[in-house]
This record gives C-alpha cells, structure tokens and sequence, in this order.
C-alpha cells in the first residue's frame, strides 16, 4: 500500500476476477486481494504517523 500525494491509497495486490469474488466491477477498475495481514499492518502504520 502506497500513500499518494492526493490523499488516496494505491494498492498492490493480486488481481481477482469479479465473477469469482461475487462483485460487479464498474469499467476502469479492477479487484485486488491483499492477505489481511499487510491490510492491517498497513492500518496500524497510517494510525501511529497521526
């Protein structure tokens, strides 16, 4: 996960189909899986620089 300088995230993953995770995904986009433990890892970091 990368902070941009426009207050998003980036997100590196593997990429998912739609079908197989259940969800429609609007054109432009695309569904990443990221393990939880990066996730909340990556929480854990945003929240101690606050």
């Amino acid at each position: 996960m990368y902070g941009t300088d426009r207050a998003t995230v980036v997100v590196q993953g593997y990429v998912v189909n739609g079908d197989n995770a259940g969800v429609e995904v609007p054109v432009g986009e695309h569904l990443v899986e990221i393990p939880t433990e990066i996730l909340l890892a990556a929480a854990d970091k945003i929240r101690n620089q606050a």
